[in-house]
Protein backbone atom coordinates (compact mmCIF):
# COMPACT_ATOMS: atom_id res chain seq x y z
CA UNK A 1 0.00 0.00 0.00
CA UNK A 2 0.75 3.67 -0.50
CA UNK A 3 2.40 5.45 2.57
CA UNK A 4 0.75 8.17 4.22
CA UNK A 5 2.96 10.91 4.09
CA UNK A 6 2.14 15.12 5.03
CA UNK A 7 3.21 15.26 1.12
CA UNK A 8 0.72 12.67 -0.08
CA UNK A 9 -3.07 11.62 1.30
CA UNK A 10 -5.23 8.96 -0.27
CA UNK A 11 -8.48 8.18 -0.01
CA UNK A 12 -9.17 4.64 -1.50
CA UNK A 13 -12.47 2.28 -1.23
CA UNK A 14 -11.51 -0.94 -3.58
CA UNK A 15 -12.37 -4.34 -3.61
CA UNK A 16 -9.57 -6.76 -4.86
CA UNK A 17 -10.31 -10.47 -5.21
CA UNK A 18 -8.80 -14.12 -5.54
CA UNK A 19 -8.61 -13.72 -9.98
CA UNK A 20 -6.64 -10.46 -8.91
CA UNK A 21 -9.38 -8.34 -10.32
CA UNK A 22 -9.02 -4.89 -8.97
CA UNK A 23 -12.25 -2.47 -9.04
CA UNK A 24 -11.84 0.43 -7.70
CA UNK A 25 -15.16 2.22 -6.39
CA UNK A 26 -13.71 5.08 -5.01
CA UNK A 27 -10.73 6.94 -5.40
CA UNK A 28 -9.06 10.00 -4.57
CA UNK A 29 -5.39 11.24 -4.98
CA UNK A 30 -4.35 14.81 -3.32
CA UNK A 31 -0.79 15.50 -3.86
CA UNK A 32 1.52 18.82 -2.24
CA UNK A 33 2.08 19.79 -5.48
CA UNK A 34 -1.07 19.25 -7.38
CA UNK A 35 -4.71 17.60 -7.33
CA UNK A 36 -4.50 14.73 -8.97
CA UNK A 37 -8.03 13.18 -10.44
CA UNK A 38 -9.38 10.07 -10.99
CA UNK A 39 -11.50 9.34 -14.49
CA UNK A 40 -13.29 5.97 -14.77
CA UNK A 41 -11.64 3.27 -12.60
CA UNK A 42 -14.33 1.06 -12.14
CA UNK A 43 -12.49 -1.78 -14.84
CA UNK A 44 -11.95 -5.19 -14.16
CA UNK A 45 -8.74 -6.99 -15.16
CA UNK A 46 -8.31 -8.47 -18.53
CA UNK A 47 -7.05 -12.12 -17.53
CA UNK A 48 -3.39 -12.63 -16.74
CA UNK A 49 -1.77 -14.31 -19.67
CA UNK A 50 1.37 -15.08 -18.26
CA UNK A 51 3.35 -15.64 -15.05
CA UNK A 52 4.64 -12.06 -14.95
CA UNK A 53 1.71 -9.32 -15.00
CA UNK A 54 1.99 -6.14 -16.83
CA UNK A 55 0.09 -2.75 -16.24
CA UNK A 56 0.61 -0.27 -18.92
CA UNK A 57 0.38 3.39 -18.31
CA UNK A 58 0.08 5.75 -21.44
CA UNK A 59 0.94 9.39 -20.40
CA UNK A 60 -1.00 11.71 -22.74
CA UNK A 61 -2.26 15.77 -22.92
CA UNK A 62 -5.11 16.98 -24.10
CA UNK A 63 -3.26 18.33 -27.93
CA UNK A 64 -2.54 14.60 -28.37
CA UNK A 65 -6.09 13.32 -27.65
CA UNK A 66 -6.22 12.58 -32.04
CA UNK A 67 -2.77 10.85 -31.74
CA UNK A 68 -4.06 8.69 -28.94
CA UNK A 69 -7.21 7.41 -31.28
CA UNK A 70 -4.44 6.28 -33.75
CA UNK A 71 -2.44 4.72 -31.75
CA UNK A 72 -4.64 2.92 -29.58
CA UNK A 73 -4.15 -0.68 -31.11
CA UNK A 74 -0.66 -0.96 -30.85
CA UNK A 75 -0.48 -0.29 -27.62
CA UNK A 76 -3.28 -3.35 -27.44
CA UNK A 77 -0.81 -4.72 -29.04
CA UNK A 78 1.19 -5.42 -25.63
CA UNK A 79 -1.70 -7.66 -24.27
CA UNK A 80 -0.81 -5.54 -21.20
CA UNK A 81 -3.06 -7.14 -17.93
CA UNK A 82 -4.04 -3.54 -17.09
CA UNK A 83 -4.37 -0.30 -19.11
CA UNK A 84 -4.51 3.63 -17.68
CA UNK A 85 -4.45 6.47 -19.30
CA UNK A 86 -2.58 9.06 -17.41
CA UNK A 87 -3.91 12.36 -18.32
CA UNK A 88 -3.65 15.99 -16.82
CA UNK A 89 -5.76 17.36 -14.45
CA UNK A 90 -7.84 19.31 -16.24
CA UNK A 91 -9.41 16.54 -17.59
CA UNK A 92 -9.66 17.06 -21.01
CA UNK A 93 -8.26 13.97 -22.33
CA UNK A 94 -9.75 11.46 -24.01
CA UNK A 95 -9.59 7.84 -23.93
CA UNK A 96 -10.97 4.91 -25.98
CA UNK A 97 -14.47 3.63 -24.63
CA UNK A 98 -14.10 1.68 -21.32
CA UNK A 99 -10.61 2.09 -20.12
CA UNK A 100 -9.44 3.33 -16.87
CA UNK A 101 -7.91 6.61 -16.62
CA UNK A 102 -5.91 8.63 -13.68
CA UNK A 103 -5.05 12.49 -14.23
CA UNK A 104 -1.38 13.62 -12.67
CA UNK A 105 -0.32 17.17 -12.87
CA UNK A 106 -0.87 20.43 -15.12
CA UNK A 107 -0.75 20.28 -19.07
CA UNK A 108 2.89 21.24 -19.59
CA UNK A 109 6.14 20.13 -21.08
CA UNK A 110 9.93 20.30 -19.19
CA UNK A 111 8.97 23.16 -16.98
CA UNK A 112 11.51 22.06 -13.21
CA UNK A 113 10.50 19.15 -11.62
CA UNK A 114 6.69 18.74 -13.35
CA UNK A 115 7.35 15.60 -15.62
CA UNK A 116 9.67 13.86 -13.20
CA UNK A 117 6.73 14.57 -10.51
CA UNK A 118 4.18 12.97 -12.86
CA UNK A 119 6.43 9.97 -13.16
CA UNK A 120 6.98 9.55 -9.74
CA UNK A 121 3.32 10.12 -8.72
CA UNK A 122 1.75 7.60 -11.50
CA UNK A 123 4.25 4.74 -9.84
CA UNK A 124 2.86 5.89 -6.84
CA UNK A 125 -0.60 5.26 -7.53
CA UNK A 126 0.05 2.23 -9.92
CA UNK A 127 1.37 0.72 -6.80
CA UNK A 128 -2.22 0.24 -5.80
CA UNK A 129 -2.57 -2.20 -8.36
CA UNK A 130 -1.20 -5.99 -8.00
CA UNK A 131 1.21 -5.96 -11.35
CA UNK A 132 4.34 -7.41 -11.19
CA UNK A 133 5.96 -5.30 -14.23
CA UNK A 134 4.91 -1.22 -14.33
CA UNK A 135 5.51 -0.31 -18.19
CA UNK A 136 5.25 3.17 -18.85
CA UNK A 137 4.91 4.86 -22.15
CA UNK A 138 4.17 8.50 -23.88
CA UNK A 139 1.90 8.52 -26.30
CA UNK A 140 3.89 9.01 -29.75
CA UNK A 141 5.12 5.74 -28.72
CA UNK A 142 4.26 2.88 -31.30
CA UNK A 143 4.55 -0.53 -29.83
CA UNK A 144 4.69 -2.80 -32.99
CA UNK A 145 5.48 -5.97 -31.12
CA UNK A 146 4.49 -6.90 -28.09
CA UNK A 147 7.44 -6.61 -25.41
CA UNK A 148 8.44 -9.94 -23.94
CA UNK A 149 8.81 -8.67 -20.22
CA UNK A 150 8.95 -12.09 -19.31
CA UNK A 151 12.49 -12.05 -20.15
CA UNK A 152 13.46 -8.78 -18.83
CA UNK A 153 16.93 -9.59 -17.19
CA UNK A 154 16.99 -6.75 -14.64
CA UNK A 155 15.14 -4.58 -12.44
CA UNK A 156 14.44 -1.96 -14.55
CA UNK A 157 14.10 -1.75 -18.67
CA UNK A 158 13.98 1.06 -21.30
CA UNK A 159 15.67 2.32 -24.86
CA UNK A 160 19.22 3.32 -24.17
CA UNK A 161 19.06 6.91 -26.27
CA UNK A 162 22.08 8.62 -25.62
CA UNK A 163 24.77 9.48 -23.84
CA UNK A 164 25.47 12.40 -21.38
CA UNK A 165 23.74 15.38 -22.32
CA UNK A 166 23.96 19.54 -22.10
CA UNK A 167 25.71 18.87 -18.43
CA UNK A 168 23.54 16.32 -17.15
CA UNK A 169 24.40 14.38 -14.04
CA UNK A 170 23.94 11.14 -15.26
CA UNK A 171 25.86 9.50 -18.38
CA UNK A 172 23.27 8.29 -19.98
CA UNK A 173 19.47 8.43 -20.89
CA UNK A 174 16.63 6.56 -21.62
CA UNK A 175 13.66 6.90 -24.02
CA UNK A 176 10.28 5.17 -23.07
CA UNK A 177 9.04 2.47 -23.08
CA UNK A 178 10.28 2.72 -19.52
CA UNK A 179 10.12 -0.74 -17.78
CA UNK A 180 9.92 -0.85 -13.51
CA UNK A 181 9.65 -4.31 -11.80
CA UNK A 182 7.66 -4.35 -8.81
CA UNK A 183 10.41 -4.73 -6.50
CA UNK A 184 12.52 -1.94 -7.02
CA UNK A 185 9.36 0.44 -6.96
CA UNK A 186 9.74 1.54 -3.50
CA UNK A 187 13.25 2.54 -4.11
CA UNK A 188 12.44 4.58 -7.27
CA UNK A 189 10.47 6.57 -5.47
CA UNK A 190 12.46 7.20 -2.58
CA UNK A 191 15.49 7.82 -4.71
CA UNK A 192 13.26 10.54 -6.94
CA UNK A 193 11.83 12.07 -4.32
CA UNK A 194 15.28 12.95 -2.68
CA UNK A 195 16.73 14.14 -6.42
CA UNK A 196 13.72 16.55 -6.04
CA UNK A 197 13.78 17.48 -2.44
CA UNK A 198 17.85 18.30 -3.61
CA UNK A 199 16.80 20.20 -6.64
CA UNK A 200 18.33 17.88 -9.04
CA UNK A 201 15.37 19.34 -11.09
CA UNK A 202 14.78 22.52 -9.98
CA UNK A 203 11.82 25.34 -10.85
CA UNK A 204 12.67 27.79 -13.05
CA UNK A 205 12.42 31.56 -13.22
CA UNK A 206 10.89 32.65 -16.74
CA UNK A 207 13.49 32.69 -19.88
CA UNK A 208 15.90 30.14 -17.79
CA UNK A 209 16.23 26.56 -19.45
CA UNK A 210 15.71 23.67 -17.35
CA UNK A 211 17.68 21.56 -16.53
CA UNK A 212 18.67 18.17 -17.98
CA UNK A 213 16.80 16.26 -15.51
CA UNK A 214 13.72 17.74 -16.06
CA UNK A 215 14.03 15.68 -18.91
CA UNK A 216 12.00 12.19 -17.76
CA UNK A 217 14.52 10.50 -19.84
CA UNK A 218 17.44 12.02 -18.30
CA UNK A 219 15.65 11.74 -14.65
CA UNK A 220 14.84 8.06 -15.20
CA UNK A 221 18.46 7.51 -15.77
CA UNK A 222 19.57 9.28 -13.30
CA UNK A 223 17.34 7.90 -10.27
CA UNK A 224 18.06 4.27 -11.32
CA UNK A 225 21.91 5.00 -11.22
CA UNK A 226 21.43 6.30 -7.66
CA UNK A 227 19.08 3.54 -6.89
CA UNK A 228 21.57 1.00 -7.70
CA UNK A 229 18.94 -0.51 -9.87
CA UNK A 230 20.15 -2.71 -13.08
CA UNK A 231 18.98 -1.69 -16.50
CA UNK A 232 18.38 -3.54 -19.47
CA UNK A 233 18.47 -1.95 -22.55
CA UNK A 234 18.33 -4.64 -25.16
CA UNK A 235 14.51 -6.03 -24.35
CA UNK A 236 13.54 -4.97 -27.65
CA UNK A 237 14.82 -2.79 -30.41
CA UNK A 238 13.63 0.54 -30.98
CA UNK A 239 13.79 3.49 -33.25
CA UNK A 240 13.40 6.61 -30.92
CA UNK A 241 13.65 10.59 -31.72
CA UNK A 242 11.83 13.43 -29.77
CA UNK A 243 10.17 14.09 -33.06
CA UNK A 244 10.91 14.12 -36.67
CA UNK A 245 11.36 17.54 -37.62
CA UNK A 246 14.35 16.81 -38.41
CA UNK A 247 15.39 16.18 -41.98
CA UNK A 248 16.06 12.30 -42.61
CA UNK A 249 14.69 11.11 -39.56
CA UNK A 250 11.19 10.06 -40.69
CA UNK A 251 12.62 8.37 -43.76
CA UNK A 252 14.95 6.20 -40.85
CA UNK A 253 12.04 5.33 -38.76
CA UNK A 254 10.04 3.79 -42.00
CA UNK A 255 13.46 2.15 -42.44
CA UNK A 256 13.33 1.03 -38.89
CA UNK A 257 9.62 -0.41 -39.28
CA UNK A 258 11.03 -1.97 -42.37
CA UNK A 259 13.95 -3.68 -40.55
CA UNK A 260 11.20 -5.26 -37.63
CA UNK A 261 11.92 -3.03 -34.99
CA UNK A 262 9.70 -3.87 -31.95
CA UNK A 263 8.57 -0.01 -31.13
CA UNK A 264 9.19 3.66 -33.13
CA UNK A 265 9.14 6.84 -30.59
CA UNK A 266 7.68 10.27 -31.73
CA UNK A 267 5.00 9.79 -34.25
CA UNK A 268 2.83 12.63 -33.73
CA UNK A 269 0.39 12.93 -37.07
CA UNK A 270 -1.26 10.90 -39.23
CA UNK A 271 0.71 11.61 -42.16
CA UNK A 272 4.15 10.30 -40.46
CA UNK A 273 1.98 7.26 -39.43
CA UNK A 274 1.21 7.06 -42.85
CA UNK A 275 4.51 7.25 -44.61
CA UNK A 276 6.48 4.76 -41.86
CA UNK A 277 3.79 2.39 -42.50
CA UNK A 278 4.01 2.48 -46.33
Amino acid sequence: MIPNTDANEYTLAHKFNSSRNFVWNLATFVCGRSICNYGHLASDALPIKSPVSVLLAIFSYPAANATVQRHWPYFQRQEADWVYGIGTIDGKCEWPEGVSSLDIGKDSYIDGPHLPNRMLDTIEAMLLMPWDVLMMVEYDTLILKSIKVHKMKYEAACHLAGGATWGSKTSWFGHNPWLLKREVASDFLKFGRKAIQEDVCPDRDRGQPSTPECSPDVFWAYVLDHAGTRVQTDLWQEYSRNSFDVPGHLEEARQAYLNGVDCIHGLKTQDQLDFILS
